[in-house]
Order: C-alpha cells, then structure tokens, then sequence
C-alpha cells in the first residue's frame, strides 16, 4: 500500500519538470544556433574579402589609374565580386539599413589601414609587393532577435590584405 501513495504523489512531476526544462533548453538551441549562424558569416566575409583582394591584386596597374572600356577592373567590380561571394547572406549584416559597399584601398602593411603617403589610398596605385586591403564592415543582424535579444548586436569587420602583382 505505500508504494501505491509514492507513485501517486509523484503522478504529475515529470509534466512540471519538463515545463521548466523547455523553455530553458530552447532558448540554449537557439543561442547554439545564432552562434554557429555568425561563424558561418565570419567565414564567407573572409572568403569573399581573401577573393576580392586577390582579384585586385592580379589588376593593379603601378600607379596608373584604370583605363575605361570593357574588360576593366574598376573598385565597383572588386564590390560587386565580393557581394557576388557573400552567396546572398550579405543581408545578415546591416550598415545604415543596408549592406554596405566593401572598402577596397591600398594599405599601410604596418596597421592595415588606408595608406596615407603621397600615392593615397588607391588600390590601383599599389605597386609591386605593397598590400591592398579588402575590408566588409556591419552590423550583425541576429535571425532570433526577438527570442534572444542582444543588448548591441555586434559589429562585424573583416580585412584581408594580399600583396599586389602589379602588373
């Protein structure tokens, strides 16, 4: 007879323990998968930028500006190559509503930043062996903002430098 009084006490624990658990545990997958989502798009911004800098540096031209015609590399197809590379997930990251633009600009090997000697920042300046940059700036837009709701979503840079060929 008191085995039968235990079982009874304890008819509607599990119902009550798995209420809790729920929420709790999907909330936890839902952070797991955000966070995977954000090393995906870490890992096709540095892609497309390693793309779009490598593109760049095989069309240099020492100096000398692009000329205009077909089959001219311009700083708008070095954008539009990266954005192309982005595979459409550029719209995980917002700038003032929108992707913005990829910066493509010679650079200062020491920190990376723009180059700001004479030649400028040009990419198309960059002579043989000096770094050209490729840089994606944002905002990261969370898929669950509402469920799990950063305070400031994180910013998200990327650069990647190659030297040019200068060709």
């Amino acid at each position: 007879m008191a085995k039968i009084r235990n079982v009874r006490a304890r008819r509607g624990a599990a119902a009550v323990e798995f209420a809790f658990m729920v929420p709790i545990m999907l909330i936890v997958s839902f952070a797991i998968m955000e966070y995977c989502r954000y090393l995906m798009l870490l890992n096709l911004a540095n892609n497309a930028c390693r793309n779009g800098a490598r593109y760049a540096s095989v069309n240099t031209a020492n100096g000398t500006p692009p000329p205009s015609g077909p089959g001219t590399v311009t700083t708008a197809n070095i954008q539009a190559r990266v954005t192309a590379d982005m595979c459409g997930q550029q719209k995980a990251l917002t700038g003032s509503g929108s992707f913005p633009p990829p910066l493509v600009y010679r650079a200062n090997p020491a920190t990376g930043a723009p180059a700001t000697d004479a030649t400028g920042p040009n990419w198309y300046a960059a002579s043989y062996g000096e770094p050209i940059a490729v840089q994606i700036n944002g905002q990261y837009k969370p898929i669950f903002g509402g469920a799990i709701n950063f305070a400031m979503p994180p910013t998200f840079t990327v650069t990647v430098m190659v030297n040019s060929e200068g060709n």
